[in-house]
């Protein structure tokens, strides 16, 4: 199984394309830092209260997300089920210091958490040779 691998190439490169629907119905994307892909291949981001993507996903809450390795084409193709969260213990634990450009701490109000739970994973291997279903 190629579960460790599809985790190399988040952890290789954790900038990934986030898609959520907008209000006409179209996919919207974005490229969103990783925080963290737990275990159980939840997904969580950390983002601003205010932004589109909030209120796209309390409307809609299926997402796409994609990793990809840009020098040997594997990607991690994802979908799941997003939800807003201000849990103030996870926030704490996804905290990284680097997010002081953009919140003062994990307690800002207007940090908010983006748990995807997985509802697809697919591995694609190196060149698009093969494609593996992880979930």
């Amino acid at each position: 199984m190629n579960n460790t691998k599809a985790r190399e190439v988040i952890t290789k490169f954790p900038n990934s394309v986030l898609a959520t629907i907008d209000e006409n119905g179209f996919p919207q994307m974005r490229i969103m830092y990783t925080v963290r892909v737990a275990d159980d291949w939840k997904v969580y981001y950390l983002t601003a209260k205010m932004c589109k993507k909030c209120a796209q996903i309390e409307k809609t809450p299926n997402v796409g997300i994609e990793w990809t390795n840009p020098e040997t084409w594997e990607c991690v193709d994802y979908k799941g089920l997003a939800r807003l969260t201000n849990d103030g213990e996870l926030s704490r634990s996804l905290w990284n210091d680097e997010f002081k450009a953009y919140f003062s701490g994990p307690d800002d109000p207007n940090l908010v958490i983006i748990e995807v739970s997985p509802q697809s994973v697919l591995y694609n291997c190196e060149m698009g040779q093969c494609v593996e279903q992880l979930i």
